[in-house]
C-alpha cells in the first residue's frame, strides 16, 4: 500500500516511510544505495575526466598551438626571405 507523496524536496524519505510492506521496503531501499553508490561513482568520474583533461589532453593541445603559431613564424620568415 503506497500513500500518495509529492516529488518535492524530502519525498523519498517520506515515500520510504509510507511503505508498508517489510519486503518491498526492503528492496526500496536497497535501490536507493544502488542509486547513490552511482551517482557517487558519476561524481568520481567526472572528477577524474576533469583532472585527465588538464593533466593529459590541455599540454598536448597547447604544444599543438606553440608548434603552430611557431610554423607561421617560420612561413612568414621564409616568405619574407625569398621577396
Amino acid at each position: 500500500d503506497f500513500v500518495p507523496v509529492s516529488t518535492n524536496n524530502g519525498s523519498l524519505h517520506k515515500l520510504l516511510h509510507s511503505i508498508r510492506d517489510e519486503d518491498l521496503l526492503l528492496h526500496v531501499e536497497g535501490a536507493c544505495l544502488s542509486l547513490q553508490t552511482l551517482l557517487v561513482r558519476l561524481a568520481q568520474m567526472k572528477e577524474e575526466s576533469r583532472n585527465f583533461h588538464r593533466l593529459m589532453i590541455q599540454p598536448i593541445e597547447r604544444k599543438r598551438e606553440r608548434d603552430s603559431t611557431m610554423l607561421e613564424k617560420k612561413d612568414e620568415r621564409l616568405f619574407e626571405e625569398s621577396s
